[in-house]
């Protein structure tokens, strides 16, 4: 399909046009009259899967520069230790080389994963610029990433994230044939579900998002999607919002379980950003509110910190829905 075409067809299929405002109304309303009747209980048991996409600053509305990533995996070690979290890192290809000294220094209870060879898209959608590489493009862009690894000492990765989140079925069937067994390139901003999926092989492990829509003058959907933007902001009470996402997954028969977003350009200041003002609450102080967010979910859950290819091989599935 041509690029103009995937980007049409991706724009009108998108689920959170005030068109399916009905669809999404009705799909909240059920949801919640089934959550409302399941209770929890006292902080039950919450796998945390914290993610890092290492990729070029501001990903694709930057400059093909990564100025932050090695600053952040210096200052990330001491933050995972205080929190005890196993981190799983979605590196660029391109960067695993020139990364891999502050990588190792992070110590060995963390994921490296791939996020792309140099943040190209593998999948069409209308709100990313640029072409998609051909599909033997991708192949070889899977290849030389898995070289760039070895070649850095580290072992093939076995869990995946596209860029932006947009990966089309021919990427997924390149990513089986390559060996990979996790990824976690779901569109979680469109809404859906949180639940781990089997998809083209793989276990799909979307990032966390709030079930419960937000609805716009336009009637245009929001999901209030779990990553650094949104706790900064103030339009993530992470609590809250992890109490809902686990009720929805009990009643899909799995085990409550959180996916966090972050990337290292997030936490320093952007005197040298792009032209994008939305990446203006890049800050230094991200760190902090990130590490309030934290110790309130430990308030409400017991955590358990998971890597995303540690998830998908630890048999997800609830034990009263097996």
């Amino acid at each position: 399909m041509p690029d103009a075409l995937g980007r049409a067809v991706s724009f009108i299929s998108d689920p959170r046009l005030p068109l399916y405002y009905p669809l999404n109304r009705l799909r909240w309303s059920s949801l919640r009259s089934r959550m409302d009747r399941l209770d929890l209980g006292q902080r039950p048991e919450l796998d945390l899967i914290f993610s890092i996409d290492v990729e070029y600053d501001y990903g694709s509305g930057g400059k093909g520069e990564a100025r932050y990533a090695s600053p952040f995996l210096k200052l990330a070690r001491g933050f995972f230790d205080k929190h005890g979290i196993k981190a799983t890192l979605f590196v660029q290809g391109d960067l695993i080389q020139r990364l891999a000294g502050d990588i190792r220094a992070l110590g060995i209870d963390h994921e490296i994963g791939l996020h792309g060879y140099a943040h190209e898209q593998w999948g069409s959608s209308w709100f990313v610029k640029g072409p998609v590489p051909s599909v033997q493009e991708r192949k070889a862009l899977i290849t030389k990433s898995l070289s760039e690894f070895v070649a850095s000492g580290f072992a093939r990765p076995s869990s995946f994230r596209a860029p932006n989140m947009v990966a089309d079925h021919n990427s997924l069937e390149m990513l089986k044939e390559a060996g990979f067994i996790a990824d976690s390139s779901y569109p979680s901003y469109s809404g859906g579900g949180n639940a781990a999926t089997l998809s083209h092989g793989l276990v799909e492990v979307p990032v966390s998002f709030d079930p419960k829509p937000v609805f716009g003058h336009s009637l245009r959907a929001r999901y209030v999607v779990f990553n650094t933007h949104n706790i900064v902001k103030g339009e993530l009470d992470i609590a809250a919002a992890a109490a809902r996402v686990a009720k929805a997954q009990i009643l899909a028969g799995q085990k409550p379980h959180i996916v966090f977003l972050c990337h290292p350009w997030e936490f320093f200041a952007p005197e040298m950003g792009p032209d994008d003002p939305s990446f203006g609450y890049s800050s230094p102080k991200n760190l902090s509110l990130l590490e309030d967010a934290l110790e309130g979910l430990k308030k409400s859950f017991r955590i358990r910190p998971m890597t995303l290819s540690g998830f998908a091989r630890s048999g997800f599935i609830s034990a009263s829905r097996k």
